[in-house]
């Protein structure tokens, strides 16, 4: 397993949600997991992270409730599409990025 730390660097105007979208275009996420907080959950950063080869784990909060509401809805409806599993086996439930509306 390759795991990975990065510096800090100066984001523009201070602004972190524009300083990690430039950071993420600087890396290459083939097969690897970004996650991130409420901070970055947003569009923008879905696409570059998938526009550079990854998979996202974004925090959804309470201040969106719009798409708080329609994520738990399509996670939801993964869960009770999920079939029968061995016993042996963890089951990870995920909604992909499509199965609901952003409101941004």
């Amino acid at each position: 397993m390759t795991r990975m730390a990065l510096v800090n660097v100066l984001a523009p105007g201070n602004n972190e949600a524009a300083g990690a979208l430039q950071l993420v275009e600087l890396l290459q996420l083939k097969g690897c997991v970004v996650t991130a907080d409420a901070l970055h959950c947003h569009r923008g950063m879905a696409k570059a992270i998938v526009g550079r080869g990854g998979d996202y784990v974004l925090a959804v909060k309470n201040n969106q409730p719009g798409l708080l509401r329609d994520a738990k809805a399509a996670i939801s409806r993964r869960q009770s599409a999920r079939r029968p599993t061995s016993h042996h086996q963890d089951v990870i439930s995920a909604a992909p990025h499509d199965s609901f509306r952003h409101p941004r």
